[in-house]
């Protein structure tokens, strides 16, 4: 298990649970698997429903184990809403996404992977990764992908594109909300993703900090501030 969030138990795990999206275990060798109960922490950028997402999965041989993986339509759906919800920020995403898209397959799966952005609120940020691609490739976008939202997206992406590694935080929270903003489908999806779910819910971080029980999660709204401010002191030591 990630060393980010020891402890995983009562509370903790509770607030882990409904503030994010996954949780990383890793080997002591290298290698990882992410291990996902929804898409994004964020729920207004891709929602996530149970029964089609467990019947469009598809397996896998990982280490000799037949292993759950999201099916193709979802795999790409969900690479587009990733790297757009952190303004690929990393090259390897936008990487991930040019090798799905050169399979020939790719072409016949373009009408049901839009049907299904659309089905989960991920229309923008699909249009935005074929945008993307396009600007990079010279690859034609699909006429209902033509957004002119997630087309300046896309170019706001290639400027501000970093030119070395990426920091761990990759851009941080001012960079997902940025992102948020522009990707959500409406002013509800905003205000839900962003205010409610972002702004006034406790975050993971807040979790592992000070485990609140759930009658008093309303106030790490109030109490964040201080939470972020011994973080910090305690990373400076």
């Amino acid at each position: 298990r990630t060393a980010a969030f020891p402890d995983l138990v009562g509370d903790r795990l509770e607030i882990l649970l409904t503030a994010a999206a996954d949780l990383e275990f890793v080997r002591s060798g290298g290698g990882g698997v992410d291990l996902h109960w929804r898409w994004h922490r964020n729920p207004s950028l891709m929602r996530f429903d149970v029964a089609s997402s467990w019947g469009n999965a598809a397996q896998v041989e990982l280490g000799g184990q037949k292993v759950t993986v999201p099916g193709a339509t979802d795999q790409l759906v969900y690479l587009a809403s990733h790297g757009a919800r952190h303004l690929w920020r990393r090259l390897r995403w936008l990487d991930d996404l040019r090798w799905l898209l050169a399979d020939p397959a790719a072409a016949t799966m373009m009408p049901a992977a839009l049907a299904r952005a659309s089905e989960l609120g991920a229309s923008r940020s699909l249009a935005c990764a074929l945008a993307l691609v396009g600007e990079l490739d010279g690859l034609p976008v699909p006429s209902a992908a033509a957004d002119p939202a997630a087309q300046r997206l896309a170019r706001h992406s290639l400027r501000t594109m970093p030119l070395s590694p990426c920091p761990s935080h990759v851009g941080g929270f001012r960079t997902e909300m940025t992102a948020g903003w522009h990707l959500a489908a409406g002013w509800r999806e905003r205000f839900h993703g962003l205010l409610v779910h972002r702004l006034l819910g406790p975050s993971e971080r807040d979790g592992a900090t000070l485990p609140l029980p759930r009658r008093w999660r309303g106030l790490y709204s109030v109490v964040r501030p201080v939470l972020w401010t011994a973080r910090q002191v305690a990373r400076w030591r």
